[in-house]
């Protein structure tokens, strides 16, 4: 806490923390006063106390949502196969920004288009990025719909070995030689788009 003067005080409170006696001066913003009379902060604030003007302003100092909304991108691993063409995911970035709040999202992947060879779209452990379509119940459903989606990297699912994109979406391993369809983003590979 800093002071300008031998009863000025001004700083950071969790909830809870008591800032000053209801005697003390009038309290403005995110408070709440406790039966012995101590003015305490509702949430993580930032709080001013003028002895000189009886005044303490406490500030709450507003939290990012984790969860994720319609439109956001997110980046996550693929750790779960569902039935009827979807993934479960465990996101660690919303839109360019790390979390570690432990977020899942259901992939629906749909039916691949005509003209493509056997396999799903994506598999287990593949890092992909997917646009959020919206969230219910708390559960949020991603797809793989936009141009910036697909997955950014892999490995080959027969013998875990390193892969090379190939033309039209499909990567072959370069220690057996599977080749495997996966619905590639454009910067598949890419270091920046998965650290």
């Amino acid at each position: 806490m800093k002071g300008t003067s031998a009863k000025d005080r001004e700083g950071k409170a969790a909830p809870g923390d008591g800032l000053a006696v209801i005697e003390e001066a009038i309290p403005f913003g995110d408070f709440y006063v406790d039966l012995q009379g101590i003015v305490r902060a509702t949430k993580v604030s930032t709080f001013e106390l003028k002895a000189l003007l009886k005044e303490l302003k406490v500030r709450g100092i507003p939290m990012r949502s984790q969860v994720p909304k319609p439109g956001d991108y997110v980046v996550g691993t693929v750790d779960e196969d569902l039935p009827e063409d979807m993934y479960s995911i465990t996101i660690y970035k919303i839109n360019n920004e790390e979390t570690k709040a432990g977020i899942t999202a259901i992939l629906v992947t749909g039916r691949r288009p005509r003209g493509r060879g056997e396999g799903a779209p994506v598999e287990l452990n593949d890092i992909v990025r997917a646009k959020i379509l919206g969230v219910v119940d708390g559960i949020a459903f991603a797809a793989l719909s936009d141009d910036r989606c697909g997955v950014l990297w892999t490995r080959c699912s027969r013998c875990g070995g390193k892969v090379a994109r190939q033309h039209g979406g499909y990567v072959r391993c370069l220690k057996c030689g599977n080749r495997e369809y996966r619905r590639l983003a454009p910067d598949f590979l890419s270091v920046d788009a998965i650290s």
